[in-house]
C-alpha cells in the first residue's frame, strides 16, 4: 500500500511538469555561454610600486580572457579616481563606457566622457584613448576644457601626455572672460 502512495505521489508530481516551461530571458546567460565572466558592482585598485595609483569602479564589467587577449569591458558606465604616491585625489574621469584591451595597452572611455583635476580644471569630450606605453592620451573628437577661471577652450583632436601637463591640439578655438573696467 505504502508502494502504491509513493508511485501515486510521484506520478502526480512529474505529471504537473510541463516540457514548455516559460523560462525567464536573461540576457547575461547568451553572454556567459560565450565565456565572457560577467561582474556586478565592480571595484579595481591599480598600484604600482605598492601605492595606489587608481580604483576604477562601474555597475557592470565584462571580462573576455584567454591566451591571446584580455579585455575589460564596462558596458553601463565607469568611474576611476587618479592619485599620486600620497594618495591625493588628482584627477577624476567619468564615462558611460570603458574598454581595456590589455594586448594593445590601450583603455577606450567613450560617451560622455568628463575628467576633472585637482585644480579645477575640466576636460569635456565624447572619446579618450589611453595609449599605456607610450603614456599618452589622444582624441580625434570635438573636446571642450573649462578652466579654473572660466576661460572656455574648444577644439577637434589632440594629443597629451597622461598627465596633461604637455598639450598639443589639432584644431583649437577659445573664449576667454573678459572683465570691464569701472
Amino acid at each position: 500500500m505504502m508502494r502504491i502512495m509513493g508511485f501515486l505521489v510521484l506520478f502526480f508530481i512529474f505529471s504537473d511538469c510541463q516540457k514548455n516551461m516559460d523560462i525567464p530571458e536573461n540576457p547575461d546567460m547568451d553572454i556567459l555561454t560565450q565565456g565572457i565572466e560577467i561582474l556586478d558592482s565592480v571595484q579595481l585598485i591599480y598600484s604600482d610600486s605598492a601605492f595606489v595609483r587608481a580604483i576604477v569602479t562601474g555597475p557592470k564589467m565584462y571580462r573576455r580572457k584567454n591566451k591571446r587577449y584580455s579585455e575589460d569591458e564596462f558596458i553601463q558606465g565607469v568611474h576611476a579616481e587618479f592619485y599620486d604616491r600620497a594618495m591625493n585625489l588628482q584627477s577624476t574621469l567619468d564615462a558611460g563606457y570603458a574598454l581595456r584591451k590589455e594586448k594593445e595597452d590601450q583603455i577606450y572611455v567613450r560617451n560622455n566622457v568628463i575628467l576633472k583635476n585637482h585644480e579645477g580644471e575640466k576636460l569635456e569630450t565624447s572619446e579618450l584613448i589611453w595609449k599605456e606605453k607610450e603614456k599618452k592620451v589622444t582624441t580625434e573628437k570635438a573636446y571642450k576644457i573649462t578652466r579654473k577661471d572660466g576661460t572656455i577652450v574648444t577644439g577637434f583632436g589632440f594629443t597629451s601626455n597622461e598627465d596633461f601637463t604637455v598639450f598639443k591640439s589639432h584644431s583649437i578655438q577659445s573664449r576667454f572672460q573678459m572683465k570691464s573696467k569701472p
